[in-house]
C-alpha cells in the first residue's frame, strides 16, 4: 500500500513537471512524500509498526538497521528533507526548479535502491 502511495506521489511529480507552470514547491514537496512512502513501505515489510513522522533521515537509519547500504544515502535525504518544510509554509523561501530537479532524481533513486533491495 505505501509503495502505491508512493506511485501516486510520481505520477503527481510528472503531471506537474509537463503543466505549463510548473509548481515547484509542490513538485519538491511530492519528490519528499515519494522518498518517505518507500522508506515507510520498506519498514512495513520489516516491522509490524511504523512511526509517523516525515523525517527522512530517522526513517532512513530505521531502514539501515535492516540494509545497511542504505546508510549511505543520508546526505541526499537531509537535504531534501528540508524542503517538506519550505514547501509547506509562506514564510520559508521559493523552492527553485534545480532543487526540485534534483529531489526529483534522489526519489527516483530512492526507489531504485528499494525496489532492488525489497525485489520488487
Amino acid at each position: 500500500m505505501w509503495f502505491e502511495k508512493a506511485e501516486e506521489d510520481l505520477l503527481g511529480i510528472r503531471n506537474n513537471l509537463n503543466a505549463q507552470q510548473v509548481p515547484w514547491g509542490l513538485v519538491g514537496f511530492l519528490a519528499q512524500q515519494t522518498i518517505e512512502k518507500y522508506l515507510k513501505g520498506f519498514l512495513a515489510a520489516h516491522q509490524p509498526t511504523i512511526q509517523r513522522t516525515h523525517d527522512l533521515v530517522g526513517l532512513l537509519q530505521l531502514c539501515a538497521s535492516f540494509a545497511p547500504k542504505l546508510q549511505s544515502q543520508e546526505a541526499k535525504r537531509r537535504k531534501v528533507s528540508t524542503l517538506y518544510l519550505i514547501s509547506r509554509y509562506p514564510e520559508g523561501r521559493t523552492i527553485t526548479e534545480a532543487e526540485a530537479r534534483e529531489a526529483v532524481e534522489i526519489a527516483l533513486e530512492m526507489k531504485q535502491i528499494i525496489s532492488e533491495s525489497l525485489q520488487l
